[in-house]
């Protein structure tokens, strides 16, 4: 049998370094709501959506119930006010129709939570690594649900959040084209080492892969362009039976926030139309469209394990898969801002040969950032998979329907991404900053 686990832990970590994550993950999220109207506040009820004010109140009572009720720090009176926000709440109800508090209501909750997250914690130097890892997971939480609302804000056409940057980056000399990685045993997901993880990374174990080429870069826009101008929406021979189901039934003739006028093809980014970028990564495209550019291509999406591959290691031979494995494609633990397009900094994607000094060991650029990549691998188990105190988060998702997504996008934050983390969607979903890279056949 595999060896179970516990639910994750970390090493204790300095209070004061948790206190100045959970604040700015605070800042940000009360940015994404401030500038909204009460109407905006609620939004057009969508498929995978969440009203924003409904959010605003799940992310305290996140913090509420995996941080001050576990440690038994809950004021009185908090878990009246944030039992609307319970997450069975969402899976079970139309939130839509709850009679939800306004925002002030609401705000009040979210600052008294945030508030007592310090006394929680106590006042030695350190928390202990039950506390750590709450209060770190409720941060990762926070800042997923903050992409979540920036993809909402993008797909109801609302303007850019006020924190979203306008730095602009050179781009690179990279050669497109493929690196080859050689064939071997790799250790697939995370080890108790590696500090904070997420449960559907437990635990790592041997994954045997063949020799593959995958490319340098991410499919970009340019190159997604060649595939629509070659009538790829209208040919059902390029499409799984699924996905042709879902071009069918959609009607799609071009990627989602793409138009075309007398000057050529658009996107629209927020709530602005602008020229398309050929050299940017192709984005807001779901895993039928991006199997479907493969086949037309002669290529193919990774697998997950491959993607990590390329991603992590630091290659000691030519033709045998070895070297040491790293949190990040620059084989550093830290992340600037000359390595990978992420928290928003740049306001959205950028050229894919950009951020040449973030490439993995193999060469491949942008592994993480710009935007999330598309795998050919459906969420599952690893062997010793124990969930931690979130339950479904991942386990619900494990059902063969929702393909592995890896590196995060241009609106991730920086601590909430690196090379182990699997994100998952539904094949069908072209909402998120998705797109992909490729392998050769």
């Amino acid at each position: 049998m595999p060896l179970v686990r516990p639910p994750s832990t970390v090493e204790p970590m300095l209070i004061s370094d948790l206190l100045s994550i959970t604040a700015d993950a605070h800042c940000r999220t009360k940015a994404l709501v401030a500038d909204l109207s009460d109407e905006m506040l609620i939004g057009p009820c969508r498929r995978n959506f969440l009203p924003p004010l409904w959010v605003l109140g799940h992310i305290a009572w996140l913090y509420d119930h995996y941080l001050l009720d576990r440690l038994g720090m809950q004021p009185v009176g908090l878990s009246d006010v944030g039992a609307l926000f319970n997450d069975q709440i969402a899976l079970n109800s139309n939130l839509w129709n709850l009679p939800l508090p306004d925002i002030d209501t609401t705000m009040n909750y979210f600052n008294r939570v945030a508030d007592s997250v310090s006394f929680a914690l106590g006042d030695l130097e350190k928390a202990s690594p039950e506390a750590s890892f709450a209060c770190r997971f409720c941060v990762q939480r926070e800042d997923m649900l903050g992409e979540m609302l920036i993809t909402q804000r993008q797909v109801n056409g609302f303007p850019a959040p006020s924190f979203v940057g306008d730095m602009v980056v050179a781009s690179g000399k990279s050669q497109a084209g493929d690196v080859y990685i050689p064939g071997g045993i790799h250790s697939l997901g995370a080890s108790p080492e590696d500090g904070f993880i997420l449960d559907n990374e437990k635990w790592g174990h041997g994954y045997e892969v063949a020799p593959f080429h995958i490319s340098r870069l991410a499919v970009t826009n340019e190159e997604f362009l060649l595939f629509l101008e070659d009538g790829g929406y209208e040919r059902s021979d390029l499409w799984s039976k699924a996905g042709w189901g879902w071009r069918s039934y959609t009607k799609a003739r071009n990627p989602v926030y793409w138009r075309e006028n007398s000057n050529g093809w658009n996107a629209r980014l927020f709530d602005k139309w602008e020229l398309l970028k050929k050299s940017d990564p192709i984005i807001h495209v779901n895993w039928f469209e991006a199997d479907a550019w493969c086949r037309w291509a002669g290529r193919r999406l990774p697998w997950e394990g491959e993607w990590e591959i390329a991603a992590s290691l630091v290659p000691r031979f030519e033709n045998k898969l070895s070297g040491p494995k790293h949190r990040y494609p620059w084989n550093k633990n830290t992340i600037n801002v000359t390595f990978a397009n992420l928290d928003g900094n740049f306001g959205g994607p950028c050229d894919v040969t950009s951020f040449p000094s973030g490439d993995s060991g193999y060469g491949a650029r942008q592994m993480i950032g710009n935007v999330w990549e598309w795998t050919q691998s459906a969420l599952s188990e690893y062997p010793g998979f124990a969930p931690d105190m979130m339950e479904k988060f991942s386990r619900s998702h494990m059902d063969g329907r929702h393909p592995v997504l890896r590196g995060g996008s241009w609106a991730t934050r920086g601590r909430a991404v690196w090379n182990t983390l699997r994100n998952f969607e539904a094949m069908d979903r072209s909402d998120r900053f998705s797109g992909f890279r490729t392998c050769a056949v």
